[in-house]
């Protein structure tokens, strides 16, 4: 294991130096950076830490390891050279991609009609935009918070709501299987997490009481959407886009800061879990600090790299037609086969649906697709979009409303990473689609007045 983990060591730092001289010539933490992160976290630090803690995780079998030893511990050096390099194939497709956007000098166009001509300079602009946002605002919050409340009614109420969060969170269920209205409810409700996002840009750019107010509001109920549709992991990366602007105020260099934090406080994750079960059963399970059972719940993109080969074996590949599937089995009545079922199967048994889910992360997603070819389309495709994503973010004017939309841009594509399925993207990620939907209105803003506009930036991305 000596030869795994100085590899592993080795593209981790190769992709530290290469993420951080892309921050530094971009200027800020957008789509490129969040979503490296994430497969730096999920493809090296943790199975760098998995691989160190195999006597601890054999010792303590109690724990509910026995899976990981049979999916991880048990496989020889030819499984994880072969998982490695689908990793590297991965890190240099998504760059690959990423690169395409940038491979000729472009030109940051603006208005120039104030001073320097700059966009924020630019009062029309400023005021329509900021139109815009407050009517989305209160749209998503009206539309999203009915849907959200018929939606508990529908299931008897907050409480059965919470009890039903766990088997929806594990996808023992979905969202063809609720009762008709209660499934439109559900999909409509998302959008309400889009709210509290709009509200805060207001508060950056105004000050209104009302956008407060209604900030609260859509806050606490995204929160309780959370709680009841997502999870853990999605409610602490939305939390994360506030807890940004908390910390800028008082330190430098707050993502670092951010990270130690979170690793801190993961027993934070299992807290949230036993307040779920707590809500299904009535009875409060006793909390102890794990970092073992920790690493384990987020160990399952390593499993299931080891073992794709396995799996593609069994299933064979899946030609892309769960891009087909996962979009209309977003449908309530009607059950498609999406791309997890094979894999939740292949690791919890054809009772998967008892013992939950297992997401496909990107890498998988895509060699089930159709081999290392689909890995090469996945992931470049990830990257040219999240190209075009920090291409548009590059040219907004420097101040908190572009840190607002690159935070959370960052915090949504990290979560993509380790769940790559089209149909929980589609159903969970509203956030992340709101963000590119307003990007690409935005270019097309800009490229529609181009005519009004003058040169102010050039920028070198070679």
């Amino acid at each position: 294991m000596y030869l795994i983990l100085f590899l592993y060591i080795i593209i981790g730092c190769i992709v530290i130096r290469y993420l951080y001289k892309k921050n530094k010539r971009l200027g800020f933490v957008g789509g490129y950076a969040g979503f490296t992160f994430s497969m730096l976290v999920y493809y090296v630090f943790i199975p760098i830490i998995i691989i160190l803690c195999e006597d601890a995780y054999k010792t303590n079998t109690g724990y509910g390891f026995d899976k990981l030893i049979q999916f991880i511990f048990t496989k020889g050096s030819e499984s994880f050279l072969f998982l490695i390099l689908i990793v590297v194939i991965g890190f240099i497709s998504f760059n690959f991609g990423y690169s395409i956007v940038f491979l000729k000098k472009y030109k940051t166009i603006v208005k120039d009609r104030v001073s320097r001509g700059k966009i924020n300079n630019n009062r029309n602009f400023n005021n329509t935009l900021l139109k815009i946002i407050n009517f989305g605002a209160h749209s998503t919050l009206i539309i999203g918070g009915s849907a959200l409340i018929l939606f508990f009614i529908f299931v008897g109420g907050i409480g059965n709501a919470l009890k039903l969060a766990e088997t929806t969170r594990g996808f023992e269920v979905s969202v063809a299987e609720f009762n008709y209205l209660a499934g439109i409810s559900k999909i409509i409700a998302r959008i309400v997490t889009i709210a509290p996002i709009m509200y805060f840009y207001l508060i950056l750019n105004r000050k209104k009481f009302s956008d407060k107010f209604l900030f609260s509001i859509s806050f606490i109920l995204s929160v309780l959407l959370y709680l009841s549709f997502a999870g853990r992991t999605p409610l602490m990366t939305f939390l994360i886009i506030f807890l940004y602007f908390i910390a800028k105020k008082f330190f430098n260099r707050v993502w670092l800061k951010i990270i130690f934090v979170g690793i801190a406080c993961f027993p934070l994750l299992d807290i949230f879990n036993y307040i779920f079960i707590f809500f299904q059963t009535q009875v409060w399970v006793t909390t102890e600090i794990n970092y073992l059972q920790y690493l384990r719940q987020f160990s399952f993109p390593m499993s299931l790299g080891l073992n794709i080969r396995e799996l593609v074996s069994f299933y064979d590949f899946r030609y892309y037609k769960d891009v087909f599937n996962d979009i209309v089995g977003l449908l309530p009545g009607i059950g498609f086969e999406v791309s997890y079922e094979n894999t939740s199967e292949f690791f919890n048994g054809s009772n998967w649906r008892l013992m939950g889910g297992v997401p496909n992360d990107v890498i998988s997603y895509g060699y089930i697709q159709l081999g290392m070819l689909g890995v090469f389309i996945t992931l470049s495709t990830w990257g040219f979009l999240m190209g075009c994503l920090d291409k548009i973010i590059k040219t907004l004017p420097r101040n908190s409303g572009r840190d607002l939309i690159s935070v959370t841009l960052a915090t949504q594509v990290y979560q993509i990473v380790f769940s790559a399925d089209l149909a929980p993207i589609l159903q969970s990620h509203l956030i992340f689609l709101l963000l590119v939907i307003i990007l690409v209105i935005y270019k097309r803003y800009i490229r529609n007045n181009k005519t009004d506009f003058n040169l102010v930036d050039v920028v070198d991305y070679k």
